[in-house]
């Protein structure tokens, strides 16, 4: 079926508009599954730690995981230092949702993804118990 000229500026603007739509979405639900992690945060207890670190923390797991290849001892590393459920989530809440290109994908077909989401997305299955074991060594009850 060919488009007539008249039909273009109409099949384009529908296209245009459902980028949009699923744009917006995508950080709906990212917003919502944010601010259900803060609640959960609130209620966890104290940390060991000031936010500064869990912030300088967020950023090393970004970078060991950003681009092509994944530095696996940076985020086991991370993982080491944390003692209690409220440390985990911190972090968890200072990582947020960031955008998640996966090295190959072009910025505008990435994904906002929390950092249990970027985890799953560069660590094999064994790499994830890894990480596991070392939340249930240290007692705290999450998992990746």
């Amino acid at each position: 079926m060919k488009l007539t000229p008249k039909q273009k500026p109409y099949v384009i603007g529908g296209a245009v508009m459902l980028i949009f739509i699923l744009l917006f979405r995508k950080k709906s639900a990212a917003a919502q599954e944010q601010q259900a992690l803060t609640n959960e945060s609130t209620a966890a207890g104290t940390t060991n730690f000031p936010a500064s670190q869990f912030f300088a923390w967020a950023n090393r797991l970004e970078q060991a995981m950003f681009d092509v290849g994944t530095d696996e001892d940076a985020i086991v590393a991370v993982f080491g230092n944390l003692i209690n459920n409220a440390d985990f989530l911190a972090l968890k809440n200072a990582f947020g949702v960031r955008n998640y290109t996966g090295g190959f994908v072009p910025g505008f077909l990435s994904d906002n993804l929390s950092l249990d989401g970027w985890l799953q997305q560069e660590l094999d299955s064994s790499e994830i118990a890894q990480l596991n074991n070392i939340l249930a060594n240290k007692g705290i009850t999450y998992r990746i």
